[in-house]
């Protein structure tokens, strides 16, 4: 921390908080990249796993259907 009037020090108060700010913000930006990426990859999958199982599903309600009739 800066020494001497109390100007100064609230010049230099004024710049660390900024600091700290941009640092968060730098840091927040990267966990969002990082969850985008993750979200990008689990929706690959879910996708994936959706396609086969309603498959599943909608291939048995269709044959039961027909068994009914």
């Amino acid at each position: 921390m800066c020494c001497g009037e109390k100007e100064e020090e609230e010049k230099c108060l004024v710049k660390e908080e900024g600091r700290k700010i941009r640092r968060v913000i730098e840091e927040n930006e990267r966990e969002e990249e990082e969850c985008a990426v993750v979200m990008l990859e689990m929706r690959k999958s879910k996708r994936k796993m959706k396609g086969g199982k309603y498959k599943r599903l909608f291939g048995r309600r269709r044959k039961k259907k027909e068994e009914k009739i």
